[in-house]
C-alpha cells in the first residue's frame, strides 16, 4: 500500500530508519509490511511518550 508522509521536518524525522523508498515506487528488493505492523509503528513513533521503536528494531 503506497504511503505517503508529508509535514515538517521534525514530524518527520519521527519516521527515520523505516526504510522508506524516495519517490513514488516502492523498492521492490523490500519486503511488504502487513498494514497491522505499520498502524503499530505509527502509533508507538507518535504516541505521547515519543518513539519507542523503529522498523529496524532499535
Amino acid at each position: 500500500m503506497p504511503l505517503h508522509l508529508i509535514g515538517p521536518p521534525e514530524a518527520l524525522r519521527l519516521f527515520d530508519g523505516w526504510g522508506w523508498a524516495a519517490g513514488l515506487q516502492p523498492d521492490p528488493a523490500q519486503d511488504a509490511l502487513p498494514m497491522r505492523d505499520v498502524r503499530d509503528m505509527f502509533l508507538r513513533a507518535t504516541s505521547a511518550a515519543g518513539p519507542q521503536m523503529r522498523a529496524d528494531g532499535s
